[in-house]
């Protein structure tokens, strides 16, 4: 799937492409100080059960204008989305002040927040802004930045109480989720 990815946003002319050691891949476009961040995974969670799908979760049917399969809304959608946006915002101009980096990231379904620490700790990229690709409903959350007692950054997402279908035992009790 990186691989894949990495091949596209050459072909449409990101500045720079790189696969890190954790396997997170970023593409960049701009030079400027402001830096912002589109950001989704590219694991998923097992199919657990196949005879409990309708459809095989690995087909990449198209049914009505309606993708379906494993990883089709989480997250590839918000992945190949951020790609294309990167794409039209070189072709239209970057502002010379902004650097925007699309990330492809690793691991988030098992390890939740180890593939943007790697990114900020190991590869020294700090956003100014991360902007990320997880399907919500259409809602729009906003993250507070925060740091845990040994001074690691996180942030912290006030979420209404929800369950997504990928992982319906981590469902929120509390309306709070902190990573």
């Amino acid at each position: 799937m990186i691989e894949r990815i990495r091949q596209e946003m050459l072909k449409l002319g990101f500045d720079e492409v790189t696969v890190d050691p954790m396997g997170n891949l970023l593409g960049r476009i701009g030079s400027g100080p402001r830096v912002i961040a589109l950001d989704g995974h590219v694991d998923t969670v097992d199919v657990g059960e196949l005879s409990l799908w309708d459809r095989d979760p690995f087909s990449g049917d198209i049914e009505d204008g309606i993708l379906y399969g494993r990883g089709a809304s989480d997250m590839k959608g918000g992945v190949a989305s951020s790609v294309y946006a990167g794409a039209l915002l070189k072709k239209s101009g970057i502002p010379d002040n902004v650097t925007l980096y699309v990330t492809a990231t690793v691991q988030e379904e098992d390890c939740d927040g180890l593939c943007w620490q790697y990114i900020v700790n190991e590869d020294g990229l700090r956003p100014d802004l991360v902007v990320i690709t997880e399907p919500t409903s259409l809602r729009i959350y906003r993250g507070t930045p925060r740091t845990d007692g040994n001074g690691s950054p996180h942030l912290r997402y006030l979420l209404p109480r929800i369950s997504t279908g990928a992982r319906g035992q981590r469902g929120l009790q509390d309306g709070r989720h902190h990573r």
